[in-house]
């Protein structure tokens, strides 16, 4: 049975194109059984999500986080339950405020609080560098969240802080040739 478990809506900057009224109803005339709205690096559209018309398709909450840093890889976050939302909530907000709130080493520098500035603020040195790492704030906030990593990197470094029934890799083939080629192009010539 198929699910559709990473699914954009246009709250999706660039990769979303439809509402999640439009999805719920497309994975209905597809039968299919569930959908995950997730979102990349937002909630935005988990309001229109919920109070879509019921179509018979199941609703998983979710999101899906990248890396602030560029680096390769995607943490797809599906919900459980409440704690898991709780949880997904605080991963997103790290996410966008660049740091998390709750975690004494993310805080911000004294010279951007004593001007009043965020964590981000536009030309300020220490902004450059973001402090939000994707691996550590999912193993701190994993509790009531199923994972599904895009990419072995992940893969590797959440393995032994996630349980196994909780982490899901879904890597394609094509993903792992791209890198490759990545990694030849920054080496230049031999």
């Amino acid at each position: 049975m198929y699910a559709a478990l990473r699914t954009h809506g246009h709250h999706s900057l660039l990769t979303g194109v439809d509402s999640p009224a439009r999805l719920l109803a497309r994975a209905a005339e597809l039968g299919l059984p569930a959908l995950a709205l997730c979102d990349v690096d937002t909630l935005s559209g988990l309001h229109d999500f919920l109070r879509a018309e019921d179509r018979g398709v199941r609703r998983i909450v979710g999101a899906e986080l990248s890396d602030p840093r560029g680096e390769p890889g995607r943490v797809i976050a599906l919900v459980r339950d409440e704690q898991g939302f709780q949880n997904l909530c605080k991963l997103v907000s790290a996410r966008q405020l660049g740091g998390d709130p709750g975690d004494p080493s993310a805080r911000v520098p004294a010279n951007l609080a004593a001007s009043g500035a965020g964590a981000n603020a536009a030309g300020a040195d220490d902004a450059a560098e973001p402090r939000f790492d994707l691996v550590s704030a999912v193993a701190r906030h994993q509790r009531g969240l199923t994972f599904i990593v895009d990419h072995p990197r992940l893969a590797f470094a959440l393995a032994e802080r996630v349980p196994k029934e909780f982490l899901y890799v879904a890597i394609a083939p094509g993903c792992l040739r791209r890198a490759a080629r990545a990694r030849v192009e920054r080496a230049g010539p031999q």
